[in-house]
């Protein structure tokens, strides 16, 4: 839980989904907005297996620079859009890369 306003989410707050998921950080009127972190839930997502993301959110999507990292201390760092995927600013521990795509 975190701060209200309107009864909604709004400033600092941490979110536990039923999916196991989690996201720490700030909201504004109930969308995940500004800066957090969000724990995936084991084999859930795509970047699933315990892997949290740090970064900038807007509406409650991915946006800005954020950086995902891997139970295994493998690190991905990414410049990400609403609408989809960005580029790729630094990657640490993956074995194989082709193009916007990364693979461990």
């Amino acid at each position: 839980m975190g701060q209200l306003e309107d009864d909604k989410l709004h400033g600092k707050g941490k979110m536990e989904f039923g999916s196991g998921a989690k996201y720490i950080g700030d909201w504004v009127n109930g969308a995940m907005t500004g800066e957090g972190i969000y724990i995936f839930p084991n084999g859930n997502m795509e970047f699933g297996s315990g892997a949290e993301y740090t970064g900038d959110w807007v509406d409650g999507a991915m946006t800005g620079e954020g950086i995902y990292i891997f139970p295994n201390g493998n690190r991905y760092e990414r410049r990400y859009s609403q609408l989809r995927y960005g580029c790729v600013l630094n990657y640490i521990g993956f074995n194989k890369f082709r193009g916007d795509e990364i693979r461990e």
